[in-house]
Parts: structure tokens; sequence; C-alpha cells
């Protein structure tokens, strides 16, 4: 019994991490997701490849697009909002160390992405971070602060360029390619 408390962490997160991850199979990737926990609203998508931490942290709502080989470190927390689009290999980290600590204590804090949200690929988002709602991240920024509302963010860290069009009206899981095909991933 002693021994099955210490594996059954480990062997989950193989199982997720190396091998439902991985799976074609969108909907049953899904059903597996929401029994390891992880809260993933209809409509929303996390393509294959994707590393978890903390699944049973994550909350995801509707109409939410996942890329592929995202890090979802969600041992702080982390709440992803309606209709976001998060790009390829984005890293959204909500627990690391104290700077300031002799022993390297651990340190988390929650991660919010509020609606309408584009992050794009190779971005950042480290711990205590709240994307404010239609805010869009350029590729490879490193967010540190809060973000405004419908603002556009860029470099590292990341600051403020210029802000967005507040009517938006895009769905993100509208659409899939498919051998260069647009396709719905819905109907």
């Amino acid at each position: 019994m002693r021994i099955y408390q210490y594996i059954k962490p480990f062997f989950s997160s193989y199982l997720l991490n190396y091998i439902v991850s991985f799976m074609p199979f969108w909907t049953l990737r899904k059903i597996i997701f929401r029994l390891v926990g992880i809260r993933i609203a209809s409509r929303s998508i996390i393509d294959m490849s994707c590393y978890f931490l903390a699944p049973e942290r994550l909350r995801i709502g509707t109409n939410t697009h996942i890329n592929r080989r995202c890090l979802l470190d969600a041992r702080g927390n982390i709440t992803i909002g309606n209709n976001v689009s998060i790009s390829h290999q984005v890293t959204l980290c909500s627990a690391s160390h104290d700077t300031q600590s002799p022993t390297f204590d651990y340190t988390s804090a929650p991660i919010v992405i509020e609606d309408n949200v584009w992050i794009g690929l190779n971005a950042v988002i480290l711990q205590g971070v709240i994307l404010k709602e239609g805010c869009i991240v350029a590729a490879g920024a490193i967010v540190t602060k809060d973000t405004e509302p419908y603002g556009i963010y860029a470099g590292i860290p990341a600051k403020k360029i210029s802000s967005r069009n507040r009517n938006v009206q895009y769905n993100c899981t509208q659409f899939a390619y498919y051998k260069n095909i647009r396709k719905p991933y819905f109907k």
C-alpha cells in the first residue's frame, strides 16, 4: 500500500505525458484528460504532445485551442478563459523557486488567462501573471507582469507595444489544418 502512494503520481504522470498526450484521437485524449482532473469545457481542443504538471489544477474554458508541444505547469493553478488561442511550444509556468532563498524554497502563484487572448509561438508566461481580456502576446515574448486589456506585448521581458481592435469575434476552435486543407473540428 505504501509503495503505491509513491508510484501512483509517477505512473499517472508518465502515462499522461508520454502515452495519452501522443494519442492521435482527440475525443479519447479529452476523456482521459477529464479523468485525470483537467477541467476542460466543451468545444476546446488540446493538440497532441503537450506536457502537463499538476493537471488537476488546470481549468480551460470554451472554444480554446492549445497547440502542440505546450508545457502546462499548473502546480500553482492555471485558469484559461474562453476563446483563447495558445500557439505551438508555449510555456505556462506557475511554479518556481525563490531567488532570495538560501534553501531554494519553492514558490507558486496562479496564472490567469482571460477571454479572447492570443499567445504566440514559443512565448513564456510566468507565475502570478494575469493576461487580461483580448491581449496578444507576441512570439518569443516572456511575460513577467500583468497585461492590460487588448494590449499587444512583445519582448523579453514583454512590454506593451500597441493596442488591439476591441471588436474580437473569432472562434479559436472553428477550424483545424489537416493536409493543408481547412476542415471544421466540430459540426
